[in-house]
């Protein structure tokens, strides 16, 4: 197997972190990221915390995903009750190699039909996307090794919700790529996903649409 060395220069940490990524897998692993940090309990939602809301939806999709999915492994970067730094939540991802890196967000939503929006990491599209091996980058650039398979994720995702029934219950926007504080030195195809619920208990509309389009990402794989 071949592996690429990829030495990340943490300016704010004032270390180097060194990973090993192969480039190829046996097996599908998925890392689900409910929102929220031990900086922040992120958006209140019907006097609800989205790091709470996150978690409960992140644990139940996990579980509905191995069902589906016994081949497949799903990894949360954390528990309900429990927070973690983002860049931890880089390394933890980046450790095990996942193929998939998908952030949970939600917030309260006021409009009648609730939107959904998409994001991948990109802060200079000037960098090119064929980085090369043996380089030094920093952690804010590590998302150019997977830029174009985060952006086909993505489009897939927002390609499966355009779809009915799905389009009959949210508006999905276009992907839009900037510094998603979230995705920052995730090596692997990330994405965040930020979806509207006017009630704390509304996060379960959108569980199967979540399994579908994961479903058709992980069945393009194999």
């Amino acid at each position: 197997m071949i592996y690429r060395r990829v030495i990340f220069l943490c300016l704010a940490l004032g270390f180097c972190s060194v990973y090993s990524v192969p480039q190829q897998n046996t097996t599908f692993t998925i890392m689900l990221n409910p929102a929220g940090t031990k900086q922040s309990t992120e958006r209140l939602i019907d006097n609800t915390f989205e790091r709470s809301i996150a978690a409960q939806a992140a644990q139940t999709l996990k579980q509905k995903l191995v069902e589906l999915f016994p081949h497949v492994s799903v990894i949360l970067t954390r528990t309900p009750g429990q927070a973690t730094a983002s860049t931890h939540n880089a390394h933890f991802a980046n450790s095990l190699n996942v193929n998939l890196f998908v952030s949970l967000h939600f917030y309260q939503e006021t409009d009648t039909k609730p939107h959904v929006y998409l994001y991948t990491y990109s802060y200079n599209n000037a960098l090119t996307l064929q980085p090369s091996d043996f380089t030094f980058y920093r952690q804010d650039q590590s998302y150019i090794f997977n830029k174009r398979s985060s952006m086909q994720v993505a489009d897939s995702i927002q390609a499966t919700w355009a779809q009915k029934p799905h389009a009959h219950q949210f508006t999905t926007h276009k992907v839009i790529g900037f510094p998603c504080a979230p995705l920052i030195g995730v090596i692997s195809p990330a994405i965040a996903i930020d979806m509207g619920i006017k009630k704390n208990t509304d996060w379960h509309l959108y569980i199967q649409p979540l399994i579908d389009a994961i479903s058709a990402i992980i069945q393009a794989a194999e």
